[in-house]
This record gives C-alpha cells, sequence and structure tokens, in this order.
C-alpha cells in the first residue's frame, strides 16, 4: 500500500537513509539487504521513488530495521534480535505484521494533518 502523503513520503525517506547511515552501510550494501539496487535506494533516500513493501520487509528481515521507525517515526531504529532458533516462516509473517502497522500508523497520521488543515 503505497503512502499518499507527499509530506510523510519525504519524512520516510530521510529516515530510510537515516537507518542506513545508523547501520554505517553505503547505498549498495544497504540496497543487497533491502533486494534491490543501489540506485533504486538512492532514489528512495531522496524522495522521489517510493519506499515498497518489498523493500522494507526485506529490511526487517535482514536488518532488523523497525518499518514502524521508516514510515511513522513510531519506534527505535533497529529492534532487538530475535533468536536464530525461530522459524523463518514466523519471521516472514511479523515482517509483514510490522510493515502493514506502520502504514496504518502513517495513515492515520495523515487523516490527522488533514482534519488538523480543515480547521
Amino acid at each position: 500500500m503505497p503512502l499518499k502523503s507527499p509530506i510523510i513520503d519525504q519524512l520516510a525517506a530521510k529516515r530510510l537513509g537515516i537507518a542506513r547511515k545508523h547501520l554505517k552501510l553505503n547505498q549498495a550494501d544497504f540496497a543487497s539487504a533491502a533486494g534491490v539496487d543501489q540506485s533504486m535506494i538512492s532514489r528512495m533516500e531522496k524522495g522521489t521513488k517510493e519506499i515498497t513493501f518489498g523493500v522494507l520487509k526485506n529490511l526487517f528481515i535482514s536488518k532488523n530495521i523497525s518499518p514502524s521507525y521508516i514510515l511513522a517515526n513510531d519506534s527505535s531504529i533497529v529492534q532487538a534480535k530475535e533468536s536464530d532458533s525461530l522459524i523463518t516462516n514466523i519471521r516472514d509473517l511479523r515482517a509483514e505484521i510490522e510493515v502493514m502497522k506502520a502504514e496504518l500508523t502513517a495513515v492515520k497520521q495523515n487523516v490527522r494533518m488533514l482534519t488538523n488543515k480543515e480547521k
């Protein structure tokens, strides 16, 4: 589900770059973890390309980057590492849930901003 607000998109783009720098990764290594090429990460960080569900999911799975941080600044950048004994499918489902929660939070923030503009 793409974000609709250019304001939120720009903030998410900025936080994506902050997350990468927090992990001390260059764009190529970050892109590899996200499952895209370096030019795609560059465009996402600049806010000219939408941050996709797949990128958020891959970054959560590979680097524990919180989708809630990227989309809504609603948690710390990196979530605590889980035990290596957990089943991969459970992590995949959790990643999908985290992305959906982050998207919902971002939509709620957008609605609040629009409501406040109308007042």
